[in-house]
């Protein structure tokens, strides 16, 4: 009795032992919102600060807190960092993520008509009963009558300031009506290690 005692204390301890799963899997995942300190330049946390900042200076605006919602079409991101390989959309794929989630009551967003016309051109039938496609050389899909026009263009920017140790980065959205040409420009700053 007394060695089966000692054999399931040693079995427990043996258990105490055994490396943790969850752990592993923690560090093999770490969480969006933590820096790596093996990483340089952006990171994650880079991408989800810039859009929470931004979102809610955009929902801030006395532009999108009007009675009416505001239409508003995301269209692209220029690169004029040091780096011109880098692709900077996440930002701005995020940031339409967190308007969708946060401003949908005051803000309408709208896909882009070149990609609209793209989908309608491949996706929808226009045969109308002309079996053999001889008929009168309308190609594309009908547009619908009712369709909505942005009132906004969202686009963003983003340059650096190269230094020894560190780069400054500057990501500058900008809202533009489309009727007036005024812009709005909303800024995120953000210092990464080289």
């Amino acid at each position: 009795m007394r060695k089966f005692m000692i054999a399931l204390c040693l079995a427990a301890l043996a258990g105490g032992c055994y490396s943790d799963r969850p752990h592993e899997a923690g560090q093999m995942r770490p969480d969006p919102g933590d820096l790596d300190r093996r990483d340089r330049g952006l990171q994650s946390r880079d991408v989800l600060e810039a859009s929470e900042q931004i979102v809610q200076q955009v929902l801030a605006l006395p532009e999108m807190n009007q009675s009416t919602r505001q239409t508003i079409v995301v269209t692209r991101v220029t690169n004029d960092t040091t780096n011109p390989y880098f692709n900077y959309d996440i930002f701005l794929r995020r940031l339409r993520g967190n308007i969708a989630r946060y401003g949908r009551d005051r803000i309408f967003l709208v896909e882009n008509r070149q990609r609209v016309a793209q989908v309608r051109s491949e996706e929808i039938e226009t045969n109308q009963g002309d079996e053999f496609g001889q008929g009168g050389g309308n190609t594309g899909a009908p547009v619908p009558s009712t369709s909505v026009q942005p009132e906004w263009e969202l686009y963003g920017q983003f340059t650096n300031l190269p230094n020894r140790g560190t780069d400054y980065y500057l990501g500058e959205f900008i809202l533009t009506n489309i009727r007036t040409r005024e812009q709005i420009p909303l800024y995120w700053e953000g210092r990464v290690a080289r």
